[in-house]
């Protein structure tokens, strides 16, 4: 009994001279860490503040292969979609292609599809709610004739715009209401309560319009006689004349939903038709990941980590006020991470804005809708993408202003002074280069904007000129259209760019490190940094130091006791 005591004791001893130890290094490393950098505690809650990030960041978008699977499967099936090139063809591919593709009765080898595969788009997806068809249009005398002509004055058809838009009733009368059977939908009228807005590629378009629907091919509803309500609906829009010279843009919408994956998907077929002529097709896929619409207990983790991430947002915004008042508005808005830091926060603040804007409108839409209701989680799909876009903005400025935060380290401010030495060369720099940049832009414009895509439009010409500079230089279709000017832009352009501008950018950049280089002589390495200044304070105050003549103390006075028990 008194050998088991001995060593019970032996081992209680053992355990206390260690938690000693461990208390002490951990509070040496605080004081050495504070006294070195006063902003190490923010320093450290901001490195917390980037992995929370990091991780609602990468939740929120979840898995981008599924998400990226489904979206090439569902523009795969419409392929044919794109290669529309008049009102008659969209008919077609109405009649075609989309009514026996949504409403699939047959497998592959003309067996009937079982009761639980009716009603699935490519047996894959679940179709929710029923088909929209929508068109917006305008008025007949929304363009001006510029020059008089023999007779009447004939109808002119412009551009849509919200001014120009018409909202009057037009097509076959209704027998039984004595009005034209195509009647103009508010935004509201259709189910839309919030971001009622979808882009196509000329242009952003309200969800609201003349529109119709196409009977739902849900397990509940499919049968022939759905099929052949869907083909004689198309049948009487087209007899009706549906569309016409007033129509500027069509969408058919409809939603699908995964089940495996939880991934929803908001799909919108649009035709601009502009005035000018021809007809641009467009397929837009919006993936949605359902949890992001309407919280689980899965994700419960995830709001969570969004509730301490803003709480932490809260305290560096109070902690940025705090420094604004002690120091004065003049000193504060001197250094350039003061912009960075409120830029940041702005950002984050409407992140959080349109997440909560994102749950407020998704608790309005019934999920899973019934057969015949009429739903847009486009709206709502929008709002989660532009939450995800700002996200990717902060992601920037979040992880930059790690800099700031450790500037203290010698090799992490090593960047941010090799940029502020070359400061105002740059700037001058960044003056010459737009200006010839800006030269070479129109030139490009006036030049091809009739006969290349790339060059349509200033800001098409302005990117195609920095792909030029990446080495994506177009230079058979250049020279095909202008084979006198063509060779001269490029050669002179390629010149100037690439040879001229960049290397005096690089050289402005090597200056600069120059100059840190030259006042930053004796700085340390990273290696000698961590040995000066944390390493051997340590070994001096924890195997040197106080801490270990006490745990020694410690430990013989426990043996003393032990042996003097030992003895009575």
């Amino acid at each position: 009994k008194m050998r088991h005591t001995h060593v019970s004791n032996r081992k209680s001893t053992r355990r206390l001279s260690t938690a000693a130890i461990g208390q002490g290094l951990v509070m040496k490393t605080y004081d050495i860490l504070w006294k070195q950098n006063p902003r190490a505690i923010q320093s450290l809650f901001w490195v917390v503040f980037v992995f929370l990030f990091t991780w609602v960041s990468t939740n929120g978008q979840g898995d981008g292969g599924a998400s990226l699977a489904m979206a090439g499967d569902i523009r795969g099936l419409f392929s044919n979609y794109m290669s529309i090139g008049s009102k008659s063809d969209w008919w077609n591919f109405m009649e075609t292609v989309f009514i026996p593709l949504i409403y699939q009765a047959t497998w592959y080898n003309n067996d009937p599809l079982g009761q639980s595969d009716q009603g699935l788009y490519n047996l894959e997806y679940d179709i929710f709610g029923n088909i929209a068809i929508r068109q917006l249009r305008v008025r007949n005398d929304s363009c001006e004739i510029r020059y008089k002509f023999n007779g009447s004055a004939p109808e002119c058809y412009g551009d849509y715009s919200s001014s120009a838009e018409d909202v009057r009733a037009y097509g076959p009368i209704d027998s039984t209401t004595n009005l034209p059977s195509f009647r103009y939908q508010t935004s509201k009228s259709l189910g839309c309560v919030a971001g009622c807005y979808i882009s196509a590629v000329n242009g952003i378009y309200p969800i609201s319009g003349f529109s119709e629907t196409l009977p739902s091919p849900d397990i509940d509803l499919f049968n022939t006689t759905t099929l052949n309500a869907a083909n004689a609906k198309i049948e009487s829009l087209k007899a009706g004349r549906w569309i016409d010279r007033g129509t500027r843009v069509l969408f058919v919408d409809f939603s699908v939903y995964n089940y495996p994956t939880n991934i929803l998907a908001a799909v919108s077929l649009s035709l601009e038709m502009p005035a000018a002529g021809g007809v641009v097709p467009f397929i837009s896929v919006l993936t949605i990941r359902a949890e992001n619409l309407w919280p689980t207990a899965r994700s419960a983790s995830l709001l969570a980590a969004e509730s301490v991430l803003f709480i932490l947002l809260m305290a560096y915004t109070l902690l940025s006020l705090r420094e604004w008042r002690n120091v004065g508005s003049r000193a504060y808005w001197s250094h350039g991470w003061s912009y960075v830091d409120w830029v940041n926060y702005a950002l984050l603040y409407t992140a959080f804005a349109i997440r909560f804007a994102t749950f407020g409108s998704a608790a309005t839409l019934q999920f899973p809708p019934g057969p015949t209701d009429r739903v847009f989680f486009s709206n709502v799909g929008s709002l989660v993408e532009l939450w995800k876009n700002l996200l990717g903005l902060n992601a920037v400025l979040t992880y930059f202003k790690l800099f700031q935060y450790f500037g203290y380290l010698p090799f992490m401010s090593y960047l941010i002074d090799v940029l502020s030495a070359s400061f105002e060369s740059v700037l001058a720099f960044m003056v010459c280069f737009f200006v010839a940049y800006m030269g070479f832009t129109l030139a490009f414009f006036l030049s091809y904007a009739t006969n290349l895509d790339r060059y349509s439009t200033i800001k098409k010409t302005t990117i195609s000129l920095y792909r030029i500079l990446l080495g994506d230089a177009d230079w058979d279709d250049v020279m095909t259209y202008n084979h006198l000017l063509g060779p001269f832009y490029l050669i002179t352009f390629t010149l100037l760019a690439n040879f001229v501008l960049v290397n005096m950018f690089v050289a402005i950049i090597m200056a600069g490190y120059d100059k840190v280089r030259e006042k930053n002589a004796q700085e340390k390495k990273i290696s000698e940094f961590v040995i000066e200044n944390l390493l051997i304070p340590l070994r001096r105050r924890v195997l040197g130091g106080s801490l270990l003549k006490r745990a020694s103390a410690a430990m013989r006075r426990s043996r003393d006791n032990l042996y003097g028990e030992t003895g009575a």
